[in-house]
């Protein structure tokens, strides 16, 4: 081998040395910034990572003069790229010392108990803190746990009750009364376990038949407990009075109670020959829709709702309609019309009206029927949000 050819040789060494020793140091650069960068210290992991970066495009451009060719020039630069070289490999190895202890300095304590003692022999700082943290944490969740218990006793008490209360409206509920001369068909779909709807029927010495409808005012139990003192005030009040009579003394009786609550009703009754004589308390109208005629019938006096004023604000008015043989009574409550499809849209009256028109001459149970799958579809797939109560009656006549 010539001098020349060893020459060679060594300049190459030298920069192939320097050229590891600045790439491993790009390599240590690169982690030394992003450790930076995930304590948020991005700017400082920036600027190092630049600084190594401009570094190795020096020491390209310091292997590019080595092409010039000039032998003493070349022995020089690869000197230089190797002094180069170890002083970048110096610089990551201490500043990547330094970073890590300053980080470690950033690091919680991990052990929850003694961590070393110093010379005042008390327990590190950060543990006691902790162990108190974990404390406070758990007395919080034992009493969460007791609060949750006790809130599962008082609605599994509450849910007993609530289970009692229907269990006893449903006992209390009246039975229909025979009577040859009309024909009845009821549905009664409470919105949860207690309802809010009552009916009652009464039957006096002469044979009328007396029907009481009234939905009272929220839902659950202060409803339920509306509807027993209505059946406790009808049971109470004389069967032969006009029906606005019947009306004012029930409001006199629930007024006087105080319950900040109201129920409104429908009372009315027929006698063997047909008199129908009903009074309206803030409730929607009785229909009426004769067999022979072609449009139904709705009265037109109304009157506030049931124990709201001692004092009629408004009289309670008896009217009056004579049936005849075929022609069907339909009383209800407001869910029936108010029942709302997806455009918040109601089923309404006049949709009510058109159906019973057209459907009166059914079955009683069919009328019913039908007319709670046309509520259905209407409402497509939206239920009823309300206690719901139909009754419908056919007059047969005396005989």
């Amino acid at each position: 081998m010539t001098m020349l050819q060893f020459e060679k040789l060594l300049i190459s060494g030298l920069v192939l040395i320097g050229a590891i020793g600045v790439f491993l140091s790009i390599l240590g650069a690169r982690q030394i910034s992003r450790a930076l960068q995930q304590q948020r210290r991005i700017r400082l992991g920036r600027l190092w990572l630049y600084l190594m970066i401009i570094t190795f495009l020096g020491y390209i451009g310091i292997v590019g003069l080595l092409a010039t060719g000039n032998q003493e020039l070349s022995f020089a630069l690869a000197g230089f790229s190797l002094v180069l070289a170890a002083y970048c490999v110096y610089v990551a190895v201490r500043l990547g010392k330094h970073t890590v202890i300053d980080l470690k300095k950033d690091i919680p304590d991990r052990d929850s108990t003694v961590v070393g003692l110093p010379e005042n022999g008390r327990i590190h700082e950060s543990g006691m803190a902790r162990r108190a943290t974990n404390e406070r944490l758990l007395k919080e969740i034992t009493e969460r746990k007791r609060v949750e218990s006790m809130l599962l006793k008082s609605n599994e008490q509450m849910q007993a009750d609530l289970n009692l209360a229907a269990e006893f409206q449903h006992t209390v509920l009246p039975k229909f009364h025979d009577v040859p001369y009309l024909k009845m068909a009821l549905r009664y779909l409470p919105y949860g376990k207690c309802s809010g709807d009552v009916y009652d029927f009464l039957l006096n010495r002469e044979g009328d038949l007396s029907v009481f409808l009234g939905d009272a005012t929220g839902h659950g139990v202060a409803a339920a407990f509306m509807t027993m003192m209505v059946h406790l005030g009808l049971d109470s009040i004389r069967r032969d009075l006009p029906a606005n009579e019947v009306i004012r003394r029930l409001n006199s009786l629930l007024a006087s109670r105080e319950t900040g609550k109201s129920i409104t009703g429908v009372y009315f009754r027929v006698t063997p020959e047909g008199r129908l004589t009903v009074t309206h308390a803030g409730h929607p109208s009785l229909m009426v829709f004769p067999y022979a005629a072609t449009h139904g019938f709705i009265f037109r006096e109304g009157g506030c709702p049931l124990g709201m004023f001692r004092e009629e604000p408004l009289p309670y008015v008896e009217e009056a309609y004579q049936l005849a043989h075929g022609d069907k009574i339909f009383a209800y409550t407001d869910a029936v019309i108010e029942w709302q499809n997806s455009n918040q849209e109601q089923f309404g009256m006049q949709r009510l009206m058109t159906f019973l028109e057209e459907h009166k001459k059914m079955d009683l149970d069919k009328i019913l029927e039908t007319l709670l799958a046309e509520l259905n579809r209407f409402a497509k797939g939206h239920g009823c949000e309300d206690d719901l109560t139909m009754l419908c009656f056919e007059f047969k006549g005396s005989s």
